[in-house]
This record gives C-alpha cells, sequence and structure tokens, in this order.
C-alpha cells in the first residue's frame, strides 16, 4: 500500500471516528465560543483598539481550540490499544503521522469556520475586506498548529 493510499486510510477512520461522536468538535466549539463571550465582556473597545488587539485574540481562541482538540489526537488510540495495530500495520509510520494531520487540519478549520462569524460579530470587526489573506493565514498557521500538535 503506498503511503497516500495509507494517509487516506487513517484520514477517514479519523473522521469517521470524530463525526461518528462529535465529541471533539462540539466540546471545542462550546469551550472557545464561550471564552469569546467572555473576552467580550470583559472588554468594550473602542474602534481603533479593536483592529489593534483583535487578531490576537483570535489567534488565543484557535490556539486554545488546537490544545483541546489535538491532545485526544492519539489519546483515542491508546485506550482500546489501537495505536500497537496500526504500527503493525504495512504502511509506513509516515502515514499515520500524515493521515492524523490531515484529520487534525480539518477539524481545526471547522472550528475555525464556526469561529470567525461570531468572533467577526462579538468584536464588531469585518473580516470581508480581508478574507482572501486571512484564509490563507488561517491555513498556514492551521497547518503548523496541526502538524505540530499531532507530532
Amino acid at each position: 500500500m503506498s503511503t497516500l493510499r495509507a494517509a487516506a486510510v487513517v484520514f477517514g477512520k479519523e473522521l469517521r471516528m470524530e463525526f461518528r461522536t462529535r465529541e471533539l468538535l462540539n466540546t471545542t466549539v462550546v469551550f472557545v465560543l464561550m471564552v469569546l463571550i467572555l473576552f467580550s465582556f470583559t472588554m468594550d473597545p473602542t474602534a481603533e483598539e479593536s483592529r489593534r488587539f483583535t487578531p490576537g485574540l483570535l489567534w488565543l481562541a484557535i490556539l486554545f481550540a488546537g490544545a483541546l482538540m489535538l491532545f485526544p489526537s492519539f489519546t483515542r488510540e491508546q485506550a482500546n490499544d489501537t495505536l500497537d495495530g496500526l504500527r503493525l500495520a504495512p504502511v509506513p509510520a509516515f502515514a499515520i503521522l500524515l493521515g492524523k494531520v490531515m484529520a487534525n487540519f480539518v477539524f481545526l478549520t471547522l472550528a475555525e469556520w464556526l469561529l470567525l462569524p461570531v468572533f467577526s460579530v462579538l468584536y464588531d470587526v469585518s473580516v470581508w475586506g480581508v478574507l482572501g489573506e486571512l484564509l490563507l493565514v488561517f491555513a498556514l498557521g492551521t497547518f503548523g498548529l496541526a502538524l505540530t500538535g499531532t507530532v
């Protein structure tokens, strides 16, 4: 089995596991929304202040989501000793890592898509003018977070 095919199988397994239980996504989205709402209650910024510090708050919320989402990436495998089964499979170890990174990237991206409109409304920040650049930065940042968090 090729590396990409094996990574696709691991990726599919991760997606099926998560969408059956929706454990990670539901928990993470609720937690991050709660953090954003609490941040919005504690601060009442002017428009100028809002433009200055809201990018940091957005990345802070994304890092919280990543910390909550990436931790159980391999702990689910340890509960049923499926990690041993994955390692015994005749596939490269890189394929397992790649499949998990792709799944974590998808999960974090879904959380960001749910997070961005709420963030925009709560902090009165328009993202339409910079949406293209923002999506590129999100994609690169999320890939970096998913890769380091999975490793």
